[in-house]
């Protein structure tokens, strides 16, 4: 049997498996790490923009919240303003009729006896210049109404007892006075008397001239401004009682000489100040208003007028649902992008597992 030479090895070294596989294993696994580390990389950074997104659209929407409400305060001082301007040009106005008619009165003291034909017809041309007044007349030193509009033949009818009256008569420097809301004029209505004194020709107490404004008149003038559905308004004195206020829910004058403020309006009467915005949850209705409140110059009346946040707010809750719908919108999108980049992922790690199952078949 032939020998082989010695130099000619009788078996051929095979290489060790793990000098040809270990550098794709290697590969494999740092691919596998990569797609890991891209995947969670994506998962943290559209977490971050969803919660920045929704970050922002929260802060856009507080933002917006509070220019509604600094709107809204706004408006309802601009009410407030309007308000005032008619409740004190009224009172001016009916004032100077009240001027003129004392000034009529006194002058014809001065010659005797006023003149009952020329005084009834100065007071009608008085009160047919003030469409604000229901009724304008004149009373005796003791209370009797001797001329005015409406009044009743045969029929006597007194103010002695009467809260202005009795100041008019007490105090010569009183000016105007305005009194407390009562039941009188045409009709039995709700009305507030503007009063001032007569003197006589030694400056004795001879009698008042007055002038009564129905309270109607004044919620007449607020729902002409249109305030919204759920909206207030208040007159009230000086001791915060109820002159008029709309709505009534008990009905008209049920509110009349009610105790009336929350405690920022309370405080800011307390104060003396002139004007003044607050927001507070009503005790009658329990409904969230921005209130402002005015106090009318040279009078004892002030106002309020508050708007409700569901009707101011309206607008802002549609931005809300909107808003919403946007973002959700948004984290539905980036939720289905992540969602297929990692379906890419794992279908490209499939791959590459199929790879390496193929070149173990061929090492094999």
């Amino acid at each position: 049997m032939a020998q082989l030479p010695a130099h000619i090895p009788t078996q051929v070294p095979i290489n060790p498996p793990t000098m040809k596989s270990q550098p794709l294993r290697s590969a494999r696994t740092g691919l596998r790490q990569l797609f890991a580390k891209v995947g969670s990389r994506l998962a943290v950074g559209l977490f971050l923009l969803n919660l920045v997104v929704i970050a922002l659209a929260t802060l856009a929407l507080w933002q917006s919240r509070q220019n509604y409400e600094e709107s809204a305060a706004t408006a309802t001082r601009n009410l407030a303003q309007l308000l005032d301007h008619d409740i004190a040009g009224s009172v001016r106005t009916i004032n100077l009729s009240l001027l003129a008619t004392t000034g009529e009165m006194e002058r014809q003291f001065t010659g005797g006896a006023p003149n009952p034909t020329l005084l009834a017809a100065f007071i009608e041309q008085q009160y047919l210049h003030q469409p604000d007044l229901d009724g304008l007349g004149v009373t005796d030193a003791n209370g009797l109404i001797t001329y005015g509009t409406g009044m009743m033949p045969g029929v006597d009818a007194q103010l002695a007892d009467r809260d202005y009256f009795q100041q008019l008569r007490s105090e010569a420097g009183a000016g105007l006075v305005i009194s407390k809301p009562a039941t009188g004029g045409t009709g039995g209505k709700w009305v507030l008397t503007l009063a001032r004194r007569i003197n006589g020709p030694d400056n004795a107490f001879a009698g008042i001239a007055y002038g009564t404004i129905p309270l109607a008149h004044f919620v007449k003038t607020y729902r002409a401004l249109d305030a919204g559905a759920n909206s207030t308004f208040t007159l009230f004195g000086n001791d915060l009682r109820i002159i008029t206020r709309q709505p009534e829910p008990d009905g008209a004058g049920s509110s009349v000489g009610l105790k009336f403020g929350s405690a920022p309006l309370q405080e800011l009467v307390r104060m003396g100040a002139a004007l003044g915005s607050y927001q507070v949850h009503s005790t009658v209705d329990n409904i969230e208003r921005v209130y402002s409140y005015r106090r009318i110059e040279d009078t004892n009346l002030n106002i309020s007028i508050g708007i409700a946040a569901k009707d101011y707010l309206a607008e802002w809750w549609r931005e809300v649902e909107r808003t919403l719908a946007l973002v959700s919108l948004f984290v539905a999108v980036t939720l289905i992008l992540a969602w297929l980049v990692q379906r890419g992922l794992r279908s490209q790690e499939a791959a590459v597992q199929a790879l390496r199952d193929s070149n173990r078949t061929l090492d094999a």
